[in-house]
C-alpha cells in the first residue's frame, strides 16, 4: 500500500501543477479545460498504479472545480476498478469516464453492449473504425460514418437499413470515382464522402457518440465532427501499441499530402482546425491532437458546465473551414 499512496500523490501533485499551469496560459491559448492523460506520468504502469493515479487526477480536478473526468487509454476494466474502489471520489460515476477498448475485443465480444449504451446515452450520430460483428443487433442512429477506406472490407454491413445515412473518407491516392450503389441491398438512401459532408438533417445541435480509433485515419473525421457538432459523448477505441509509431507517421504524411491538396483547390472543405500544430514524433503529434479532442468531448460531456466552458457557435464553426 505504500506504493499505493505514493503514486496517489505524485498524480495528484502533477495534476494540481499541470491545473496552474493551464490557468496561467488559459488567456494566451484560450483553452477551457486541462487535458490530462495518465500516461503522462509515466508508460507501462501496473495496475494498482494506474488505479491511484486515476483516482488522483479525479480528485485533484474536482478540487479545482472542474468535473472530474478521467481520460485513459486501456482496457474497460480500470473503470470498474475504480468505481468499485472506497477511496473513489464521490463524484466518480461511469458517466465521467471516457472509455477506450481495443477494436478486435468490442467487434468481436461485445458490439451489441457498445452500441446499445451509445442509443441509451442520446446518440444520433455512429463513428465505427470498421464493420460491428455480422451478430451486431445495431440500434437506430441517423449517420453512420465509417473512418477505414480500405478496400479489403467493402462496406459488408450497409444492408442495416435503419441507418438513415453513410459517410465515408475519401483520400486524395484513392479517390471514389462515384458513390456505389447502396440501394440494391438496403442501404441508407443517403451518402456522402468527407470531402462533401454537409447533411440537411444534421444540425449544430446532434448529440454524436463515437466508437472509432484514435491511432488512425478516422482522427480527421472525429475532429470535423466534434468541431462541427455538438457532442453528447465519446467512446474511442484504441489500436494497439506495436502499430503506433507507423501509424503516426503514415498520420503524418496524410495531413501533409492533404493540405497539399487543399491549397490548389478552390472547394470549401472541412479540415483540421488551424490551431492545432502536428509534429513529426508519434508521441508529441498524439498529444496535440488529443488535447484539443479531449478538450471538446470533456465540455460536453460533462453534467456541469466546466470553467469557461463554452458551446461551439457557428462562428467558431466557421473558424474552423480550411
Amino acid at each position: 500500500m505504500k506504493q499505493w499512496g505514493r503514486w496517489r500523490k505524485r498524480a495528484f501533485v502533477f495534476c494540481v501543477r499541470k491545473i496552474q499551469r493551464f490557468r496561467r496560459s488559459r488567456a494566451k491559448t484560450g483553452s477551457t479545460l486541462p487535458i490530462i492523460s495518465v500516461e503522462m506520468l509515466g508508460k507501462d504502469l501496473s495496475p494498482i498504479t494506474k488505479t491511484a493515479a486515476l483516482i488522483a487526477l479525479a480528485e485533484a480536478l474536482a478540487e479545482h472545480g472542474f468535473v472530474p473526468h478521467v481520460w485513459t487509454r486501456g482496457a474497460n476494466y480500470w473503470q470498474t476498478r475504480l468505481l468499485q474502489n472506497p477511496d473513489a471520489p464521490s463524484g466518480l460515476t461511469e458517466d465521467a469516464f471516457i472509455l477506450s477498448q481495443s477494436i478486435p475485443t468490442w467487434v468481436s465480444r461485445q458490439p451489441d453492449q457498445a452500441l446499445r449504451a451509445a442509443e441509451d446515452a442520446g446518440a444520433t450520430i455512429l463513428l465505427l473504425n470498421g464493420p460491428p460483428s455480422k451478430n451486431a443487433v445495431v440500434p437506430h442512429f441517423s449517420i453512420a460514418l465509417v473512418s477505414d477506406p480500405s478496400s479489403k472490407a467493402p462496406l459488408p454491413w450497409y444492408t442495416m437499413s435503419h441507418i438513415d445515412a453513410v459517410v465515408t473518407p475519401r483520400f486524395p491516392d484513392k479517390p471514389l470515382e462515384s458513390p456505389p450503389d447502396l440501394t440494391k441491398r438496403g442501404a441508407p438512401p443517403l451518402y456522402f464522402s468527407f470531402w462533401s459532408l454537409e447533411a440537411e438533417n444534421v444540425s449544430e445541435n446532434t448529440p454524436l457518440i463515437g466508437f472509432t480509433g484514435l491511432l488512425n485515419s478516422g482522427v480527421f473525421y472525429q475532429m470535423l465532427l466534434i468541431s462541427h457538432y455538438n457532442v453528447k459523448g465519446f467512446i474511442p477505441l484504441s489500436s494497439s501499441n506495436s502499430h503506433k509509431e507507423t501509424q503516426w507517421n503514415a498520420l503524418v504524411k496524410m495531413v501533409q499530402a492533404q493540405n497539399a491538396l487543399l491549397a490548389t483547390s478552390q472547394q470549401d472543405y472541412f479540415f483540421l482546425p488551424k490551431k492545432i500544430k502536428l509534429k513529426v514524433h508519434p508521441f508529441s503529434l498524439r498529444l496535440s491532437v488529443d488535447k484539443i479532442l479531449v478538450q471538446k468531448i470533456l465540455e460536453a460531456c460533462s453534467g456541469t458546465q466546466p470553467d469557461s466552458a463554452h458551446e461551439v457557435t457557428s462562428s467558431e464553426i466557421s473558424s474552423l473551414r480550411a
